[in-house]
């Protein structure tokens, strides 16, 4: 059934198809394509990039764009065209489909292609700027009406070359054909889903209110381009339906406010990514980059109404929330989820019913509404809806303690340690079983829990975590005796009043960024809001009063906003004496930063108080210079955007003037030929009047003739009637004779006649070829004529259209000038009036900080008086503290001298074991105290391996008492035991070295190293014997063919001190350890520089001074992986060239220059007849971030032999972490691993990193006991030349010289050396340069 369904299709395509040809690209549309995508600017800028380097292909039959049209239309342009039908489906001799011309106004409906199009027509647009023809594309042209539904469909979704589809657009798919009762076209879009999403889309689309609301939000494709149904789980196991329903809701409700009457499909991906999370109305910074982007067309690209766009705008600004998007939905739910897992363990949660239910259904009103304001205090208070109100509270409880009630942790900031995952408390859920119990939830958990003693539930927790119940015995009395004696202790403790401070909902300054303002919050915004976590700040429809940026607690109070109704009125009822206890949020705007009067008084001198004085005016000055700069910074823009746009007016009117001056042109081509025409037309005429002459003459001629033969048939009718009757024969004679006569002159009057016949027909034969002649001729002007007279028609269309369309861009320019005018006036006067609001406020404050500076000093005089006293009572107490040091002194010299006499004990000592070694004739062992030692470690650690412990991994360690001896020891995984062995080995000051060299410094650290390895193998090494195990650690062996006659050579690369004479041989190009220099063990020696290192041709500067003269944007060199490097990216290897002081650059080198360097070397080693291989910088970080797996195909291309990696000879891997430039260079046939690293890392974790990988990609080959690593590399001495180091000692290892034979001090040679390598190709080497 389904080959015949693909039949059908088939056949109902070939039926409709009408051949191919070539329209203008402006005839395109897809605004009637129920199927299209969202429009990506990302894919256009690809496609763009693509036709940049290509070209766009437009002949290529895969680049052609299937359209609708209508019969009649189509038989209407090819009339126009002056084309019948076949020739659409045949191609002329140039290869070029025909050119059809559409009628006016006719759009063309496409079927896919969107992304093609549009950056097709960019890239036109910039190719062929002024020639209107060759703004042209190749269509396949198929019947509107004929096309069926299924063809059609097969068509859209069918098409090479696109991108990637997500799982939001398969869900739109979806969901589309199931409204269109398209069983065939739904089931492929299901076959795209894994088993698990659609098991879960599955699931969703039972629950119908959810449906409903998605359903519309589908009519707005931006906001699912982003969504992922791999999250769906979470969505489906909350048990929070309404809430969500909610936040659903509250996203259409916004998008619709935004929108007012425009449709709901201009919301495009990019306006939605450009969109969200923003809030115009509160963040002056938000605001101002929509206005941006609105100028820029970054934000709804398809409205071009001026009016329209004017509109949207106004609309956005009204928007005083974060703009949510399914993307913010999805990301809120991770918040959501250890909120909902705290109040499901307060209720006995079914199945079938949602949190809300299950809650509501336990509701059993109080007396009155409890609200709590701060932490454990409740007050009484009314509202519209006090189940909400309750409701509410305890989401807002979970909100504020869910690190510490569930096994989440709040976000990681930036630069500090990853949060701790704490237990559970279960102080804090007694104290949520409480206050659901006073709020009217009476479920059995929470009233089994509320009557719990929290101190109580802390103390026996504590004692239990101490002394497990599984390693200790405890009675029942005795842990119950010490969890009221904890509590009890614990009871005594009071709380700290914590310190006042402001609730801002906006900030001058540094407020939350974009990226943090959905999701889980992060660790230190939890800690900074939760005094604020409270129904009477979270509640209320209030705006806050705009500032220049949000704060942390404006994002949760939104995430609670969006998730629920917070309008529920909350007013905190009066206490006794009148004063109304009402929590209000003190909203002061950002622009003032004053002094509480509290935080003043704690000042104690005059001199304090003076400073913080000056600190806040200079602050306001601040302010007010921040603002003047903001203004004066708009106005620049705005005069930077008049001057552009100022620019493109006479660019458009230049072009306007060459169509003029084309039209002119043609206009006077046009009536020459028409002359022409003429004077021929005229030729014409003459000759018909000759014509029609001798066609007289014949005629008359014709009479004659006709008229003589009339005369001789009478004539001849005579002679017989005269031979009838008889006469006499004279008379008969005379007559013949004169009959004769007559009819010979008849007849030489009828010859001649005849002659003059047949030479007039032989001239009107001639006139009449000439004739015909002449009427071809004519025909052919006449068509040359209707043409120009069309081309003529046509010109002055385009003109009359390309003169309006500049009128109308003249009129916007100047509207445009018109409102920055304005809007600079507006800056100005809003300046003016900020700075005197300022000096207002300046003086006021002034006035305020004197009262304050006067009332300190009041108080600074009684604080003196107050230190006299205390200072006379300290006599005293300071007398009898020097008799106490006095004491303390005598008892340290006793311990001295008893110290002293120790040592001597101990010299003597020594002297009777050497005296002893002599007489014996052994050397003497000043280290005995030290031996001792060694085997009364090992014998520890001896006892510790044989511990009993149920844990059945080991960690092996390899003692070195003296080197090379060792002895081998391994104890069970076990934390505690691992912990001992650490304080046994470091108390004795030895040392455990990681297997990379590098020295562990605690317990903690080895236990994670040990628990992360596959095979933890670690070693303890002596004091004594560190520096040899270090030099031990850090020798490999390189071999390598030599570079010349293929013999291989041996490179030893030892410790930093023995590489300092490592010598290259010039000829055989191999690096030896120079073993008879009687410098090799002196310290302090020199590294030995290769000559052409500090080499540099002054023929080189030239090239120099030639690349750093074009425009940041030119290209100066291509690699042979056909990459550009622009003089932008070479401005980071100079970056103090032809710059004063260098500014603007910052010197550190982008990936651009070091992939390209790389490839350089690869190159390099090509020419020697190695196998080198380069992976981008890319490589290293989607390995970190996903594993092994995720980079399989990168090392794809890497497959010189049979054993794919081993047989390189060397890869190169560049390594950006952190804005830091490291190397990896892995000698396969060596089985080395090089980490280099100019600030001295050890790159523990990195290696591991890249064994994983080798042992990933090289499987049953990996050995890894086989591999070495190296990792010495000269040091920078700034923070920018970490990349340069990385790519010069990997070039070192590449030419088989010591990474270690160049410094910091040839930076500046090497940089600009290695841009002539990049620009000329090539590196350049000792042999080319010496």
């Amino acid at each position: 059934m389904e080959e015949t369904a693909d039949g059908g299709i088939e056949a109902s395509k070939n039926g409709s198809f009408r051949g191919t040809a070539r329209v203008h690209i402006s005839r395109l549309s897809f605004d009637n394509n129920t199927g299209k995508r969202a429009i990506s600017k990302k894919n256009i800028n690809r496609l763009h990039r693509i036709f940049q380097l290509e070209g766009c292909l437009r002949l290529d039959s895969e680049n052609d764009v299937p359209v609708q049209i209508e019969e009649d239309i189509l038989a209407q342009a090819l009339a126009e065209s002056r084309l019948i039908d076949q020739d659409l489906k045949l191609l002329p001799n140039d290869g070029k489909p025909h050119f059809l011309h559409l009628p006016q106004n006719y759009q063309l409906e496409c079927l896919h292609g969107q992304h093609r199009i549009l950056a097709g027509k960019k890239y036109l647009e910039e190719e062929y700027v002024g020639e209107e023809e060759e703004l042209w594309w190749t269509v396949k042209l198929y019947l509107k009406g004929s096309l069926s539904k299924d063809a059609c469909i097969r068509i859209q979704e069918q098409h090479p070359n696109s991108q990637p589809v997500s799982d939001g657009e398969i869900f739109q798919k979806i969901r589309y054909y199931h409204k269109q009762d398209n069983v065939q076209a739904e089931g492929k879009w299901w076959a795209r889903l894994s088993d698990t999403k659609q098991k879960d889309v599955k699931q969703l689309l039972k629950m119908e209110e959810f449906v409903l609301v998605l359903d519309e939000l589908l009519e707005i494709p931006g906001l699912w381009s982003t969504v992922k149904l791999g999250t769906l789980h979470r969505f489906l196991t909350l048990k929070c339906d309404e809430e969500m329903l909610h936040f659903l809701r509250h996203i259409l409700f916004v998008w619709d406010k935004i929108l007012d009457r425009v449709p709901r499909s201009a919301i495009d991906q990019l306006t939605v990514a450009n969109l969200e999370l923003r809030t115009p109305m509160v963040s002056r910074k938000d605001s101002r980059e929509i206005y941006a982007m609105m100028e820029t067309v970054q934000l709804f690209p398809s409205v071009s109404d001026p009016a329209v766009r004017q509109t949207l705008l106004r609309n956005l600004s009204t928007i005083s929330c974060l703009i949510p998007s399914m993307r913010v939905f999805l990301e809120n739910l991770k918040y959501l989820e250890p909120c909902c897992n705290v109040l499901k363990g307060l209720m006995n949660f079914t199945q079938s019913s949602t949190i809300r239910q299950c809650l509501f259904k336990s509701y059993v009103a109080p007396p009155c509404l409890l609200v709590e304001t701060c932490e454990g205090k409740l007050q009484s208070a009314t509202a519209t809806d006090n189940k909400l109100a309750a409701y509410l509270q305890l989401w807002i409880y979970a909100m504020r303690n869910f690190p510490e009630m569930v096994a989440v942790a709040p976000k990681k900031e930036l630069g500090q340690e990853k949060p701790v995952v704490l237990e559970p408390n279960p102080k804090l859920w007694i104290e949520i079983s409480k206050m659901a119990v006073s709020l009217g939830f009476r479920t059995p958990k929470a009233l089994k829990w509320g009557k719990q003693n929290p101190d109580e539930s802390v103390a026996r927790a504590f004692l239990l975590r101490a002394r497990p119940p599984t390693k200790y015995e405890f009675t029942s009395i005795t842990i119950d005796m010490a969890t009221k004696q904890i509590a009890k202790i614990l009871s005594m403790a009071k709380q700290i009043k914590a310190k006042t401070r402001t609730l801002r909902l906006t900030l001058p300054h540094g407020g939350e960024s974009r990226d943090r303002r959905c999701g889980r919050p992060f660790e230190n915004s939890q800690i900074f809001d939760q005094e604020f976590l409270f129904l009477p700040y979270m509640s209320g429809e209030d705006a806050p009063n705009s500032g220049e940026d949000i704060s942390s607690f404006f994002v949760k109070r939104n995430f609670l906003r969006s998730f629920f109704d917070t309008s529920i009125g909350v007013n905190l009822s009066q206490s006794n004496n009148g004063e109304s206890n009402t929590a209000t949020t003190a909203l002061e705007p950002d622009d003032t930063d004053l002094m509480d009067v509290d935080t003043v008084t704690q000042h104690t001198g005059n001199l304090a108080a003076t400073k913080e004085m000056e600190s806040k005016i200079e602050l306001l000055q601040k302010r007010v210079h921040e603002i003047q700069i903001e203004a004066r910074r708009e106005i620049e823009s705005l005069l930077g955007q008049l001057a552009r746009q100022q620019q493109q007016s006479a660019k458009q009117a230049q072009a306007e003037k060459e169509c003029i001056r084309r039209a002119e042109n043609a206009e006077m081509a046009m009536h020459e030929k028409a002359g022409e025409l003429e004077s021929q037309l005229q030729q014409i005429g003459r000759d018909r009047l000759k014509n029609d002459e001798l066609k007289l003459q014949l005629e008359t001629i014709s009479t004659q003739m006709r008229n003589m033969e009339q005369s001789k048939q009478q004539m001849q009718l005579r002679l017989e009637q005269a031979q009838n009757r008889p006469k006499g024969e004279q008379q008969k004679n005379n007559l013949y004779n004169n009959r004769e006569t007559s009819n010979e002159q008849q007849k030489a009057d009828l010859v001649g006649s005849m002659l003059r016949v047949q030479e007039l027909e032989l001239e009107l034969e001639k006139k009449a070829e000439k004739e015909e002649l002449l009427q071809s001729q004519l025909n052919k002007i006449s068509f040359e004529n209707n043409q120009l007279q069309s081309t003529n028609a046509e010109q002055q269309r385009k003109y009359e259209e390309t003169q309006r369309r500049y009128l109308e861009k003249v009129k916007k320019y100047s509207e445009k000038i018109n409102e920055s005018i304005r809007l600079r006036d507006e800056a100005t006067e809003r300046s003016r009036t900020l700075e005197l609001q300022s000096l207002q406020d300046r003086k006021e404050y002034q006035e305020k900080v004197n009262g304050q500076l006067h009332s300190l000093m009041q108080q600074s005089k009684e604080a003196i008086e107050r230190y006299q006293i205390l200072e006379s009572q300290s006599l005293q107490d300071r007398k009898e503290y020097q008799e106490k040091i006095n004491d303390l002194e005598a008892q340290l010299r006793s311990q001295i001298q008893r110290s002293n006499e120790a040592c001597q004990n101990f010299k003597l000592q020594n002297q009777a074991l050497e005296l002893q070694a002599q007489r014996n004739h052994t050397p003497p062992n000043p280290d005995t105290e030290s031996t001792f030692q060694e085997g009364a470690i090992i014998s520890k650690l001896k006892a510790i391996a044989n511990r009993p412990t149920t844990e059945l991994r080991r960690v092996h360690f390899e003692v070195f008492e003296k080197q090379p001896t060792s002895t081998k020891v391994s104890i069970p995984l076990d934390e505690q035991l691992v912990n001992e062995l650490s304080a046994e080995v470091l108390s004795a000051n030895w040392s455990i070295f990681h297997p990379s060299g590098s020295v562990i410094p605690n317990a903690r650290m080895l236990f994670k190293l040990a628990k992360d390895s596959a095979k933890p193998n670690f070693s303890i090494v002596s004091k004594d014997s560190v520096k040899t195990f270090r030099e031990k650690q850090r020798m490999i062996i390189i071999k390598r063919p030599n570079r010349h006659d293929g013999s291989d050579s041996e490179v030893q690369i030892r410790s930093k001190k023995d590489t300092r004479h490592v010598k290259k041989r010039r000829r055989l190009g191999d690096l030896k350890l120079n073993e008879g220099d009687p410098k090799s063990n002196e310290e302090g020696a020199q590294d030995p520089l290769p000559e052409w290192v500090l080499y540099w041709n002054p023929e080189w500067q030239k090239i120099l001074d030639d690349a750093m003269k074009h425009s940041p944007d030119y290209v100066l060199a291509t690699t042979s992986a056909n990459s550009r490097l622009t003089q932008r990216s070479f401005q980071t290897l100079l970056p103090d060239y032809g710059s004063p002081n260098g500014q603007g650059r910052s010197g550190w080198l982008d990936d651009e220059i070091v992939n390209a360097y790389m490839q350089l070397l690869v190159d390099d080693a090509s020419k020697r007849g190695q196998k080198a291989f380069a992976l981008n910088s890319f490589f290293y970080k989607k390995l970190a971030e996903s594993g092994p797996k995720s980079v399989e195909r990168w090392t794809k291309r890497i497959k010189v032999g049979d054993k794919g990696i081993l047989d390189a000879d060397a890869i190169y891997i560049p390594v950006n972490q952190n804005n830091h430039w490291t190397m990896f260079v892995i000698l396969s046939k060596e089985k080395c691993i090089a980490y280099l690293d100019s600030l001295n890392g050890t790159g523990i974790e990195q290696v591991r990193k890249i064994k994983e990988w080798l042992e990933f990609d090289l499987g049953k080959l990996w050995v890894e006991k086989e591999w070495t690593t190296y990792s010495s590399s000269p040091q920078q001495k700034n923070a920018k030349d970490c990349g340069v180091f990385a790519v010069t000692s990997a070039k070192m290892i590449s030419l088989q010289y010591d990474p270690l034979s160049y410094s910091f001090a040839n930076i500046n040679t090497i940089r600009k050396k290695m841009v002539v390598e990049l620009i000329k190709g090539e590196i350049l080497r000792d042999e080319e340069q010496l």
